[in-house]
């Protein structure tokens, strides 16, 4: 596997250079494989795994099924996984950083900040890496903060948990 896994409502969502593969936490029975090279780790929100895959796409399937709802192409190679954040999903390309719309997969923005970073949105503001050796933070265009299981609310550090480690 070539993703690290991801956990939600009872399922296990992990990738590799061939497929992604939906298997049941409790008994270890797969529900469902889809054939696909993912490079990122999974991001479920709302029934919906979010995961990028090999030839810069984005895909949206259904958390249920792995039917495929939707594709985005970039044009560009993916390395990020991506995050969802008040129904836009986010997501970085080596040339860009993307929000498309997570119940059609149409382009809301990008701009030209290129990386392998994970974004992650908190109250309104979008966080991501760039090969440029900056963080960035911008205005995500939502109110909200990153949602769905990659991200998790009260984590340590993370969403108004402010402790030091």
């Amino acid at each position: 596997m070539e993703s690290s896994p991801t956990v939600a409502d009872g399922t296990v969502f992990v990738g590799g250079w061939e497929q992604l593969h939906a298997i049941d936490a409790a008994t270890g029975d797969e529900q469902w494989r889809v054939d696909a090279t993912v490079v990122s780790s999974p991001t479920v929100a709302d029934g919906t795994v979010f995961v990028t895959g090999a030839g810069g796409l984005l895909y949206a399937l259904s958390a249920a099924t792995g039917d495929r709802e939707w594709a985005f192409e970039t044009k560009s190679s993916l390395h990020s996984s991506p995050t969802v954040a008040d129904e836009t999903v986010f997501f970085e390309s080596l040339r860009k950083v993307y929000a498309v719309d997570a119940a059609t997969g149409a382009q809301q923005w990008s701009l030209p900040i290129g990386g392998r970073s994970s974004p992650t949105v908190v109250d309104g503001t979008l966080f991501v890496g760039s090969d440029d050796t900056h963080i960035y933070a911008l205005r995500a265009g939502v109110e909200g903060s990153s949602t769905g299981s990659r991200v998790r609310l009260g984590t340590l550090g993370h969403h108004g948990d402010r402790r030091v480690v």
